[in-house]
């Protein structure tokens, strides 16, 4: 059983497909205010990310991604402006974070904007 339904289809479904998912992830770098952050310490939590995330600007939300009640490790914050997210990307990415946790080890986060493709 073929699990990619675009292999069987004509070139021209195919070419359709692309251009809307490069249009669609186009769409969404646009004007973010939302920022992933990756590389998260153990044992951080939404308070902690929050306390961090604010030193750059006004935070709206926080989530952390969590599987089967463990910390995945990456997360997302999102703030007031898309001004905000940027400073913040430029200013907090490959930084330290520390959380108050004995033993724990200060990681190097990874920040960027939400929503883009490598």
């Amino acid at each position: 059983m073929d699990l990619c339904p675009v292999r069987n289809s004509s070139p021209r479904a195919f070419k359709i497909i692309l251009i809307y998912n490069t249009l669609f992830f186009s769409f969404q770098q646009s004007d973010t205010n939302q920022i992933f952050v990756g590389e998260l310490p153990r044992y951080c939590t939404k308070h902690h990310l929050k306390e961090k995330f604010s030193s750059v600007g006004e935070v709206i939300d926080c989530y952390m991604v969590v599987k089967n009640g463990i910390p995945a490790g990456y997360g997302f914050v999102t703030f007031s402006s898309p001004q905000e997210a940027t400073s913040a990307v430029e200013t907090l990415d490959q930084c330290r974070f520390e959380v108050p946790f004995p033993n724990e080890m200060k990681n190097v986060i990874e920040v960027k904007m939400a929503g883009r493709v490598p």
